[in-house]
């Protein structure tokens, strides 16, 4: 339904026919929405314009000295012109709309069609990496993290996709803004150091925001779409629940299921300690602030590359606190015991079971 009040809202654009509220809408969808912003600008540029109408103009002239000829009826030519002009606005658009659909495909699948020239970082679980982008930008991945960029970056543009935790340090650019997509999030940020975690098969998102600035945008693809600015030592976090459905009214629509909570809090820093919880994990330490037992267990996966299944239901909700450095989950998990959470595990190859 978005995509689709997109290409009206542009439809209405090409045909001069757009109201002052249409025409905010669609600059806040391509102002949020770094693909609908690239299809924009590539068919709404003056030249591009002109060479499409000129089209128009030649096959329509085309047309009509056809069924001149054909017909041999003399008043149909001095009728063209007026009719021309009533149907010129609608045969505009349509005619672009026939030019522009390879472009707009691939435009809406850019990554998927010019692999040759996009470019990707991973890691694996237990793996952690530091790369510097072509800019001049600091990123390390947590484990089981990716990034991924085309070949402008640092010349065209500095769009990237994360998938996973990274924390950035990125380089000053006024000119070209950095714009950070990580699920429903979009981050635009000009230079500056933060934290984001955004992994698919956790429900909560983080973005930690260490100096600088940052825009924030939650569910970026949808027309309800927030705008956050974060201050330097800000913390969001939103929380992606999934709502169950009404049996009553089924929906095929999977986001419109999700419940997002949103919060903000400050991070104030105690001089003793070297770094923040939220990036603890770049000097190797895990480190965990009142977290339920279920998201430390997701978080130790990751980390030590298992599969951890906790049975009793009453530990998921346990919560967790303290700095761990041990190299084998056995060691994390006999640590987290001392914290006072009484359990019991048994590690079986990769699988862990606790109870």
């Amino acid at each position: 339904m978005h995509e689709e009040r997109f290409f009206e809202l542009l439809h209405q654009f090409l045909s001069k026919n757009l109201s002052i509220e249409d025409q905010k809408e669609l600059e806040t969808m391509t102002k949020v929405n770094p693909k609908y912003r690239k299809i924009f600008e590539e068919i709404a540029q003056p030249k591009q314009q002109e060479i499409v109408n000129s089209r128009i103009d030649a096959q329509i002239d085309a047309v009509f000295s056809k069924k001149a000829v054909d017909t041999a009826i003399l008043p149909v030519r001095s009728k063209k012109s007026d009719f021309i002009k009533r149907i010129l606005p609608y045969a505009a658009v349509l005619l672009l709309g026939l030019f522009m659909l390879p472009v707009i495909w691939k435009k809406m699948s850019n990554v998927e069609l010019n692999e040759a020239l996009v470019h990707r970082v991973e890691t694996k679980k237990g793996e952690r990496k530091n790369i510097t982008l072509p800019d001049g930008s600091s990123i390390w991945l947590n484990n089981a993290s990716s990034i991924t960029y085309n070949n402008g970056f640092g010349k065209e543009n500095r769009d990237l996709m994360l998938v996973g935790e990274a924390y950035f340090d990125v380089a000053s650019n006024k000119e070209l803004p950095m714009l950070i997509t990580a699920n429903e999030l979009l981050i635009k940020v000009v230079g500056t150091s933060f934290n984001v975690r955004s992994y698919p098969d956790e429900e909560i998102a983080e973005t930690y925001l260490v100096e600088g600035n940052i825009q924030l945008y939650i569910q970026k693809d949808q027309p309800h779409a927030q705008f956050l600015q974060l201050k330097p030592g800000e913390k969001v976090k939103i929380d992606q629940h999934v709502k169950p459905l009404d049996a009553l009214q089924p929906s095929n629509n999977t986001a419109s299921n999700k419940a997002l909570t949103v919060s903000r809090s400050m991070i104030v820093l105690n001089p003793l300690k070297t770094s923040a919880t939220e990036i603890a994990w770049k000097e190797n330490i895990m480190a965990f602030d009142s977290e339920p037992f279920e998201v430390v267990a997701s978080k130790l996966e990751k980390w030590y590359d298992v599969q951890i299944t906790i049975t009793n239901e009453d530990l998921k909700k346990m919560e967790i606190s303290g700095k761990f450095k041990e190299s084998q989950i056995e060691e994390a998990l006999e640590v987290i015991k001392l914290t006072g959470i009484d359990f019991n595990y048994k590690r079986v190859n990769n699988q862990i079971d606790i109870y």
